[in-house]
């Protein structure tokens, strides 16, 4: 998918925002386990696009951190034309949906893990965000493929 492409999906995404409200409390304990992109604590609802595109978005917040990278394979995997609405609206974003930039945090966090840099709390952390970034990293040949 080229940026007309991403462009398409935030076109979409913006035409359903302005009409849709937010998911009430009944509708969000109706949905299942997997439109969730977080089942265990159902957090990040996934169940259309828009809700995709928000997910993705919150996900990158500073306060998100620990689990960014298990919502970024969730909502990529679901909608993987998300990708390259991503990299062509979130110029400026610290955190751009790449390969490079994936094996490259993946290295400071084998790093960190294996010097013991981090106290154990936290090093569970590092260990299950590390396996978040292994699962995208085999996400991300679908999503060139799917872009190309």
């Amino acid at each position: 998918m080229g940026a007309v492409g991403a462009m398409a999906v935030g076109a979409e995404v913006g035409r359903r925002r302005g009409s849709r409200a937010a998911l009430s409390a009944q509708q969000r304990a109706a949905l299942p386990d997997r439109d969730f992109a977080l089942p265990q604590g159902r957090r990040y609802p996934i169940e259309d696009l828009e809700h995709g595109r928000l997910a993705l978005t919150y996900a990158m917040a500073p306060s998100n951190r620990s689990m960014r990278y298990q919502v970024m394979f969730k909502v990529l995997q679901r909608y993987p034309q998300l990708a390259a609405w991503w990299n062509s609206t979130k110029k400026g974003s610290k955190i751009p949906i790449s390969t490079a930039y994936l094996r490259s945090r993946r290295d400071d966090l084998s790093h960190l893990i294996n010097n013991k840099i981090y106290p154990e709390s936290a090093r569970r952390q590092a260990e299950e965000e590390d396996s978040a970034i292994v699962a995208l990293l085999r996400l991300m040949p679908r999503l060139h493929a799917r872009a190309a």
